[in-house]
């Protein structure tokens, strides 16, 4: 709770020293939604460590795919029985032992 006090506190600093604050996480866009109006956010936001580059609200900046290569890479892993995670259009396609239910298999 401490951390989210003083998380916020930094954030009203910066924003109101005209310094706009901009995120980075390896994770999905939408799970760091819940911290763009905590951290009162008009910055960018990163996610999918750098893959994609949203705004708050969320219109998209830019956006980077996988070359042929990397994608030949990721089936060679889900061949071998390998779990493998892609996001595609902020839809995850996976394999993996837990098969969640939103996930789909990669198939090239």
């Amino acid at each position: 709770m401490l951390a989210a006090a003083a998380a916020k506190a930094w954030a009203r600093e910066l924003l109101h020293a005209g310094i706009p604050l901009a995120i980075s996480s390896g994770r999905p866009l939408r799970g760091m939604s819940m911290l763009i109006e905590p951290l009162a956010l008009h910055g960018a936001i990163a996610g999918f460590n750098g893959g994609d580059f949203v705004n708050p609200d969320p219109s998209v900046i830019e956006s980077h795919t996988l070359d042929l290569a990397t994608a030949q890479a990721v089936k060679l892993i889900l061949d071998r029985g390998l779990d493998a995670w892609v996001w595609w259009r902020r839809t995850p396609w996976a394999r993996s032992r837990a098969q969640r239910a939103r996930s789909r298999t990669i198939s090239t």
